[in-house]
């Protein structure tokens, strides 16, 4: 059962960051020398949430 929760956390988790990423999208897509400056931030958000995947799917 803990193991069932701590995945459950571990998507929220990453669900909360792709929705904060997407909201940060939408608030600066305006101005295209800030994406382009974020756009490394949203890499590093998204190789991050692949990662917490892989390790929840390694652990089942």
């Amino acid at each position: 059962m803990k193991k069932i929760e701590i995945d459950r956390t571990t998507f929220y988790m990453g669900a909360t960051a792709l929705n904060f990423v997407s909201w940060v999208l939408l608030s600066v897509y305006a101005d295209v020398s800030l994406l382009v400056l974020f756009l490394p931030v949203f890499v590093f958000f998204y190789v991050l949430v692949r990662l917490c995947v892989r390790y929840v799917f390694e652990m089942k």
